[in-house]
């Protein structure tokens, strides 16, 4: 996969290895129905490496709810610091 599709790929694996980690993969399945275009479940498919639909939302749904809040908090901790705080550099 080349440049986009291999960052992609990685980030479906560490997806994959920590949603365990969360406990969110825990519990009573729950049977999920959707009406997608073909062209994009083909395409998510294709740029993630996965082959099953299963997998796909599995991952989709993940990416949504591990979602990395890091822009969030650096945002709202604007102005927070003393400007004269020294970090070593």
């Amino acid at each position: 996969m080349p440049g986009d599709d291999a960052a992609l790929a990685q980030m479906v694996d560490s997806l994959r290895a920590h949603l365990p980690k969360t406990g969110l993969d825990q519990g009573e399945m729950q049977q999920v129905g959707a009406r997608l275009p073909a062209s994009l479940v083909r395409q998510a498919k294709r740029r993630t490496g996965l082959s099953s639909k299963t997998d796909l939302l599995i991952v989709a749904l993940a990416n949504l709810a591990l979602e990395d809040a890091f822009a969030d908090a650096f945002e709202a901790a604007h102005g927070q610091l003393d400007p004269e705080l020294d970090i070593g550099f």
